[in-house]
């Protein structure tokens, strides 16, 4: 069975080509900023954007990937970056003059399942194995109301894949937590609790 949002890299590429410099108030096709009137914070109003305007998909929390590229599953991701403070020295800043606005969240982890996965076969590495980000410039220097992301650029995507060596040191911390889990789950039922 064919997944409902399935692209090919050259689909993906033609449709970043036409909303690069764009705002996201320009992009906003399906209206996503209509939820922010009156709402002064709107977590991921940008995501909302790019997934329902710009890749057609609705926006959704599974913990599965969102799309599927050139047959692989994609997991998609929209932050905020902002120039970082040794690039504002100079006269004319580049989109490598880049750093992430803050820390971003991919997927979260279910007590209930990890302790039955392996590495490969979960979740987690099923939302990391391939992740296509698109990134905005918060162009502002300090905190903005939902409505006003409307006014930022996107700026770039990239589709990125772990290399071997950071697969096997995400696969070492989320092993640490899993066994973290079996090991309070298997003391609470030794405990009778």
């Amino acid at each position: 069975m064919e997944h409902e949002f399935s692209y090919t890299s050259e689909e993906i590429n033609d449709k970043l080509s036409s909303i690069i410099n764009e705002t996201l108030g320009d992009i906003d096709v399906n209206n996503a900023f209509d939820k922010t009137i009156g709402k002064p914070k709107v977590t991921g109003i940008a995501g909302d954007v790019i997934e329902q305007s710009v890749l057609g998909y609705p926006a959704n929390s599974d913990q599965k990937p969102d799309i599927i590229v050139d047959g692989k599953n994609v997991e998609v991701k929209t932050t905020g970056v902002k120039y970082s403070t040794k690039s504002l020295k100079k006269k004319k800043q580049t989109v490598a003059d880049f750093e992430a606005k803050e820390p971003m969240s991919v997927t979260a982890v279910s007590p209930e399942k990890i302790v039955d996965e392996t590495f490969d076969d979960s979740n987690f590495w099923h939302k990391l194995e391939n992740i296509l980000f698109f990134y905005y410039h918060y162009d502002s220097p300090t905190t903005v109301k939902s409505w006003e992301y409307k006014d930022f650029k996107v700026v770039g995507a990239e589709f990125h894949e772990f290399s071997n060596a950071d697969k096997e040191r995400l696969k070492q911390d989320w092993e640490k937590v899993r066994d973290f889990i079996k090991k309070k789950k298997k003391k609470k039922k030794t405990d009778g609790s």
